[in-house]
């Protein structure tokens, strides 16, 4: 298996291709949405990882009728090819109750008068330039980060803060195919009270026309839209890590590779039509100690060769052989705000940097996710 990071050779028999890095700058097919040095909104002076995504920037609001750049992302029509369905579809307003059926939910959001970027995409974001592996049997990626932050008390009104890094089929993640791994401090909702996480803990999730039905939804009908609505399905596993790294923080090295679907990876037993993961401290190559619920088939307690089995409706290699890979965080405060959407819940206020189970306990200086570097594989 091959790495686009030049200079990185990974035990067993992964292979660097030189001279060719994932994050791509002056490419047409790259964008990010970030505070730049400026601590201004959609300025393009970040040319690579490492970067930050503090907390405090996601949850700060910008200048008054600040807008993304139509040119940088914005929500389209979707071809779903590869899709289940494979049935085109495009986006559609919610009703004045926010539901797909009622009156109202039919106008199509192309026709809504609303900037085609009000809600393209998550709200801070770097993503690298597309990739495409068309024949790869093995394709993922890997990166060392840390995702940083808890609640300092219980989330109980509406609100959330996540962080993520991510697959994308699409460049604006407008009801694209995902699979990759989050971190949400603190969330709450309506259907299901208190979500938190703590600090040692982190989803891998994988899905299909993610975003759908979020502010806006989508639906393959376009005579009669709420007979062809999509939703996103998602599947998720819960990683809970057990141990400190060397440095007794919790910035690991975070891998993960979709494997055949008739065949394992490499020597992992039991990997065929499955995600491998595994997470190590980036200093020593250690797997690290970590429980994982629903806890996956030959589980032994760590996280070394994470079989995570993958559904039927979720799309083959040709759809996850080619896209992009995205690091973001965002606070509940949905901006731009946009007509026919509910009103933003307020900002989630209490998240605090990460406090390490270290004698006597440590805490970190922000919180965010902090990320040190990435690399697509493929074989």
């Amino acid at each position: 298996m091959k790495t686009l990071t030049a200079g990185l050779l990974i035990a067993s028999g992964l292979l660097a291709q030189s001279n060719v890095v994932p994050i791509l700058t002056g490419s047409t097919r790259h964008d990010h949405y970030l505070f730049n040095q400026g601590w201004q909104f959609d300025e393009r002076d970040y040319a690579s990882l490492p970067h930050s995504f503090y907390f405090d920037n996601a949850n700060t609001s910008p200048p008054v009728d600040t807008q993304r750049s139509a040119t940088y992302c914005e929500i389209n029509s979707n071809p779903a090819t590869g899709y289940n369905p494979a049935a085109p579809f495009d986006w559609y307003l919610l009703g004045p109750d926010f539901s797909a059926t009622s009156e109202g939910a039919q106008t199509f959001f192309k026709n809504s008068g609303l900037p085609d970027e009000a809600y393209a995409s998550i709200g801070e974001y770097y993503e690298s330039a597309q990739f495409s592996y068309t024949s790869a049997s093995e394709i993922g990626f890997q990166f060392v980060a840390e995702f940083n932050g808890q609640h300092h008390e219980p989330q109980t009104t509406n609100g959330s803060y996540v962080e993520a890094v991510y697959f994308s089929d699409r460049e604006c993640f407008d009801g694209g195919t995902e699979y990759g791994w989050y971190h949400q401090p603190v969330a709450y909702e309506s259907c299901c009270g208190t979500l938190d996480q703590p600090d040692n803990q982190v989803y891998f999730y994988y899905s299909e026309f993610t975003n759908c039905g979020d502010v806006f939804y989508c639906s393959t009908n376009s005579t009669n839209p709420p007979a062809g609505v999509v939703a996103q399905k998602t599947s998720q596993y819960e990683v809970t890590f057990n141990q400190l790294n060397k440095d007794s923080t919790y910035q690991f090295s975070f891998k993960v590779v979709r494997c055949p679907v008739t065949s394992n990876c490499e020597d992992i037993s039991n990997s065929a039509n499955s995600f491998v993961l595994n997470v190590t401290d980036p200093s020593t190559g250690d797997a690290i100690n970590c429980s994982i619920s629903p806890t996956p088939l030959n589980f032994e307690g760590t996280c070394k060769n994470v079989t995570i089995p993958i559904a039927s409706w979720y799309p083959g290699t040709s759809v996850t052989n080619t896209g992009y890979i995205a690091f973001a965080d965002r606070s509940s405060t949905v901006f731009p705000s946009v007509v026919n959407t509910p009103s933003a819940p307020p900002p989630a206020n209490n998240v605090v940097p990460s406090i390490y189970p270290t004698d006597p306990p440590t805490q970190a200086r922000y919180a965010g996710l902090f990320v040190q570097s990435a690399d697509v594989l493929y074989q």
